[in-house]
């Protein structure tokens, strides 16, 4: 195990991935976004269909606590509306969770989403970091600690740190555990990975999920906390009236009958195999195995991350350059799988610049 107090002196730049308006508006060209770990395989029509089925809802109040859509989700996962709370994107709630909480110290396995430290920070939270192993990205043995944010399958490196809650256990212990599930849908047999079910009945165990990355809908902002019912009430407490707008819930509720995962899955995974072969046949880059819909690569040339960005953008690719994310720096970048024919023009300039 190796884990590092990391003071408040340390200072990181929390950008992500998917500023395209920005960058079409500075450089003038159309921007292909390789940065964004959107599902490029979702039927857009689906959602289409379902804003314009709903688009009077914007005329009326959300529901405040989301109680239709708390009732969907209950049904579609087989527990509770009560240990359910909706939320405008899983952001907010992972301020939510650290604001109600307060802990002294969070941990926070590295390299990992920046945003968990970002909110620490905000909140005056010191933060400790448990470094995942070199090359692996798997999760070490750590000893027992106060709060942990783990996520998984993990942001940026693509792979599960954990198959289950017993096999977390066998590495270290927690007083409190947050298991970020975002990228859950992306695998094949989600339903042995999760730990909503053990999140229900404990009170020192809550999941979050996104319904932003897989089902495609960034702008509309979702996501949701399961746990046990007197954390959800506590965290209840600390939400705004009406933080889930009445098109999000609407578009919700249908996206909880979706029941295509597999052709979509199989479809990612078609062009994730080709994606990563062909990146492995470039000279100067080492793509890591990915379980999901994004690639961690290294780049082994004498080229920063920063300027590799930079190049991609004159060309009208965006990637992700992993320079501000703790345990990475400027020879890492992440790759999302796109279609077909985008990722064609990708690994061309990636070809023609590393050449």
């Amino acid at each position: 195990m190796i884990m590092h107090t990391n003071g408040q002196q340390h200072r990181f730049n929390p950008l992500h991935g998917g500023n395209v308006k920005e960058l079409k508006r500075i450089h003038n060209k159309d921007i292909i976004d390789f940065s964004s770990n959107i599902n490029f395989a979702f039927p857009g029509k689906f959602i289409l269909n379902s804003v314009e089925e709903n688009l009077e809802s914007i005329f009326s109040y959300p529901e405040i606590d989301s109680f239709s859509l708390k009732e969907k989700a209950s049904g579609c996962l087989a527990i509770n509306p009560e240990n359910i709370i909706f939320g405008n994107g899983a952001t907010e709630l992972i301020y939510l969770i650290l604001k109600s909480l307060s802990p002294r110290k969070l941990s926070i396995t590295i390299p990992t989403f920046t945003e968990y430290e970002r909110a620490a920070r905000s909140f005056g939270i010191d933060v400790q970091y448990i470094y995942l192993e070199k090359e692996t990205f798997s999760l070490p043995e750590f000893k027992r600690t106060d709060f942990l944010f783990i996520c998984n399958p993990n942001n940026p490196t693509g792979n599960l740190l954990f198959p289950n809650l017993e096999e977390l256990l066998k590495l270290g212990s927690f007083s409190f555990l947050i298991v970020d599930e975002s990228f859950l849908d992306f695998l094949d047999k989600k339903e042995q990975n999760t730990i909503i079910y053990e999140a229900v009945k404990s009170k020192n165990i809550l999941v979050l999920r996104s319904m932003t990355k897989f089902f495609a809908i960034p702008g509309l902002r979702l996501g949701y906390l399961v746990g046990k019912e007197s954390t959800i009430r506590k965290l209840k407490t600390a939400l705004p009236p009406w933080n889930v707008n009445a098109l999000s819930q609407a578009v919700g509720e249908r996206l909880f009958e979706f029941r295509d995962f597999d052709r979509i899955n199989r479809k990612i995974a078609e062009e994730r195999r080709f994606l990563f072969a062909k990146l492995k046949e470039i000279k100067g880059l080492k793509p890591y195995p990915s379980r999901i819909n994004f690639f961690l690569v290294k780049i082994l040339s004498d080229m920063s991350a920063t300027k590799l960005r930079k190049k991609l953008i004159e060309k009208g690719i965006l990637i992700r350059a992993c320079s501000n994310i703790p345990g990475l720096g400027e020879k890492f970048i992440r790759i999302t799988v796109l279609a077909h024919d985008k990722n064609i023009v990708l690994l061309k300039y990636l070809q023609e610049i590393l050449a």
